[in-house]
């Protein structure tokens, strides 16, 4: 009696891990594909946000970022919305915007480097300092921005763009 029970449970078990599988109907192949051609559409169209998770300053240990932080590209607009540490040599007192603004891109430029990623370079003024801006996504979707600021140091951040399947 009890092996019966024992075996309809790991049957019933058994039967909801394969429903959850095929429930997606993707295999990771595909799933990966349409991550590729997702990322791809939305870089070709300059309309992206990468969503950062891990920022590494010039002169103190990297952290992983537990708020919400993000960077946006939208057409001739960036939307910046991170977080800045590090040694500022000229700011307006009080600190000044660091890199939390919206402006317009002064310049944009994208190369391929690698296979599978792409570098997009651009620079932009935030209204109290002039800001260049590498960013690198690869088509997974993982992406790095390195950050340089003629006030400030430069800083660098881990994320992911942001994909909707």
């Amino acid at each position: 009696m009890k092996k019966t029970i024992y075996l309809m449970l790991a049957v019933g078990i058994l039967m909801g891990c394969a429903t959850t599988n095929s429930q997606s109907g993707l295999s990771k192949a595909e799933k990966r594909a349409l991550v590729e051609k997702r990322v791809t559409e939305m870089l070709d169209n300059r309309h992206f946000k990468i969503e950062v998770d891990m920022m590494h300053p010039l002169n103190y240990p990297s952290k992983n970022l537990t708020s919400y932080f993000s960077l946006e590209i939208r057409n001739d607009s960036i939307l910046s919305y991170l977080p800045y540490l590090g040694r500022a040599y000229q700011v307006p007192y009080g600190g000044g915007k660091a890199l939390n603004f919206d402006a317009p891109i002064r310049q944009y430029q994208e190369s391929f480097p690698k296979k599978h990623m792409r570098r997009i370079d651009l620079s932009t003024d935030n209204g109290e300092d002039l800001l260049f801006y590498s960013i690198e996504v690869f088509t997974n979707g993982k992406s790095t921005i390195y950050v340089q600021s003629r006030n400030r140091q430069s800083i660098s951040f881990d994320g992911e763009m942001k994909v909707d399947e």
